[in-house]
């Protein structure tokens, strides 16, 4: 009998210590995309194309996640609230002033960022973002254009919805950028300045466009056209 009693009672115990196992894993693994909640905790994520763009998560539970975006000198909005809206916490939605922004969280370890209701603040943030830039600052990296310098743009099929007026000015601008002008807008500057590539070096009184080569003359007479297609000119 006191063998029974015992023994009924280390059954109790594994299976209560089974039970709160399970319920300690399920709690603990809000991480998506089978990856630890450290690696999306861990730094800041960057759009791998186009104009520069940051995303930064500060906590995680199994509801919701809060984080950060910006792009330098043009936007920044902290504390943002994502709610999960599957349950392998791989896919989430966003509302800020009324703008819809959907994320998803790739197994390769990367978060991608689609629009739901159109751009804030004239500048898209849509695109996918890595953990780190390094080894990654090919030509599209950071860049509207990213070979505006060694081939001729072809703006004709884009219509008013692929660009915005501020892409444009960055479009056009991170030419001179490349050549390493200084500008005397303060937004332009601050938000070249958080490139990684840029340096500036040249102030805007005293720079050339002697520096310019064909194709990057020539593009630059050709974001023009679509501004001005757009009525943003």
């Amino acid at each position: 009998m006191k063998h029974s009693f015992l023994k009924k009672i280390g059954t109790l115990a594994i299976v209560l210590t089974l039970t709160l196992a399970a319920a300690f894993t399920s709690q603990a693994s809000v991480a998506p995309a089978g990856r630890s909640e450290d690696y999306w905790l861990n730094g800041t994520f960057y759009r791998n194309f186009g104009p520069k763009s940051c995303f930064t998560i500060y906590s995680m539970d199994k509801k919701k996640f809060i984080f950060s975006f910006g792009v330098e000198g043009f936007m920044d909005y902290r504390d943002i609230q994502a709610t999960w809206t599957d349950d392998s916490t791989s896919y989430a939605t966003a509302y800020v002033n009324g703008y819809q922004f959907d994320l998803s969280f790739e197994d390769n370890g990367t978060i991608t960022i689609y629009e739901g209701n159109g751009i804030m603040d004239d500048i898209s943030i849509r695109g996918t973002y890595i953990q780190s830039l390094s080894g990654h600052l090919d030509n599209d990296c950071e860049r509207v254009f990213g070979e505006s310098s060694t081939k001729y743009l072809d703006l004709s099929s884009y219509d008013r919805d692929t660009l915005s007026a501020t892409e444009c000015k960055i479009a056009r601008n991170e030419i001179y950028a490349v050549h390493g002008r200084k500008f005397t807008d303060s937004q332009l500057q601050k938000y070249f300045d958080d490139c990684l590539w840029y340096r500036g070096t040249t102030e805007a009184s005293q720079f050339s466009t002697n520096c310019l080569n064909k194709y990057e003359k020539a593009n630059i007479k050709e974001i023009e056209v679509y501004e001005k297609r757009c009525g943003y000119r």
